[in-house]
């Protein structure tokens, strides 16, 4: 784990130690609880279509840790990028997860219909389709919220879909409808490397510091579904983040600022972070395979209560 810090008490100063210990030896995953809403559709047909398989996957990010002590203010920020994600690559591990789920659903007896049966319907050809980013070989969608950047690692290109203000299953009730199937679209988030911020207060002092380790996180998935009705749901990992490996890569520091305004101090660095693919595939694989695991497990107690 690397860490920098600005202390704000009667003087100020910047710390970036060499690199540590990460996080701790992640375990195999336990099982992953989720809320399913609408779960009563679910039934609605032994057919199952996966027209896609959303994996998205952090490419660049933000945090912030801010302070205040005697009327000063302390600040400290900390920016990544990550490299080393090759777009036939990633959209092999999306496939590689589409299957595992198919695999898991013809083994509980559903008839399974994929992009290849629907690619023709006038119905899904008419949808549009994320066009990749102009610095990316993919296309790249932000979170506001949380101020990360994600790649969006479809099976192909063909099945980067433009999603709908419903969300990604809307765009395919007509499909459902046609081939009387509940259509099902995964949907991953991926986060690496780790990065948050801290806050240490005491008598007229205030420290800030963000810390990043090279580790990876599940931050959560979704599972939209919609029935030949237009009726549907969600299935959503709840909310604690996982951790899912203690390496995905190698995290680099590429440059620092002070600013010192008085009333103001502000540190700020950016990090890269170059993947290791071997470390980061199996981290992506084993993450998607527990949430795989959990949907199975929540279709088969939905379909016990009729």
């Amino acid at each position: 784990m690397k860490r920098f810090l600005r202390h704000l008490a009667l003087a100020a100063g910047l710390a970036i130690p060499a690199a540590g210990r990460a996080l701790a030896q992640v375990p195999d995953l336990a099982p992953l609880e989720v809320n399913v809403n609408g779960g009563k559709y679910l039934n609605d047909s032994k057919t199952i279509l996966i027209p896609t398989v959303n994996l998205y996957l952090a490419i660049e990010g933000t945090a912030w840790s801010t302070g205040k002590s005697q009327g000063n203010n302390v600040k400290t920020k900390g920016k990544y990028a990550v490299r080393g994600i090759d777009k036939a690559w990633a959209q092999g591990l999306s496939r590689q997860i589409h299957d595992d789920l198919v695999g898991r659903l013809k083994a509980e007896g559903y008839t399974v219909l994929t992009y290849g049966d629907i690619k023709g319907d006038e119905n899904v050809v008419s949808i549009g389709r994320r066009k990749a980013d102009e610095h990316y070989p993919l296309p790249k969608v932000g979170d506001k919220v949380m101020t990360i950047d994600y790649l969006l690692a479809a099976p192909s290109d063909e099945q980067a879909f433009k999603p709908p203000l419903q969300g990604p299953h809307w765009a395919f009730r007509g499909a459902a409808k046609g081939h009387d199937a509940v259509v099902l679209i995964p949907e991953y988030w991926i986060l690496t490397p780790q990065m948050w911020g801290e806050k240490e207060e005491g008598y007229k002092r205030v420290s800030t510091s963000i810390n990043i380790a090279p580790g990876m996180n599940l931050r959560a998935a979704w599972i939209w579904f919609i029935n030949p009705k237009a009726a549907g749901g969600t299935i959503q990992t709840k909310s604690e983040t996982r951790n899912v490996t203690e390496t995905a890569g190698t995290v680099s520091e590429t440059g620092s600022n002070e600013i010192d305004a008085g009333w103001l101090k502000q540190t700020s660095a950016s990090w890269k972070m170059t993947i290791d693919p071997t470390a980061y595939g199996a981290g992506v694989l084993r993450a998607a395979g527990a949430v795989n695991k959990a949907v199975i497990e929540a279709m088969k107690k939905e379909n016990a209560k009729g």
